[in-house]
């Protein structure tokens, strides 16, 4: 499987600066969440407005 939402060499950054390794499994899993969430943005009602903001992040994410 390819990814298509994540850049593979950052997330393997982030994790090994915090002494981790992101296997294949995980940045695979991690993609497919990536594509699930904005799916579930896009199918969000959020006023008639055409543009994915903060606020919609914010709503679908679960971030205050």
């Amino acid at each position: 499987m390819s990814l298509h939402y994540i850049k593979a060499s950052t997330v393997k950054k982030l994790a090994n600066r915090h002494g981790k390794r992101a296997g294949k499994g995980f940045l695979e899993a991690l993609d497919r969440l990536v594509e699930r969430k904005v799916l579930q943005a896009l199918a969000e009602h959020n006023g008639n407005k055409v543009t994915l903001d903060e606020a919609l992040a914010a709503y679908i994410l679960g971030n205050k």
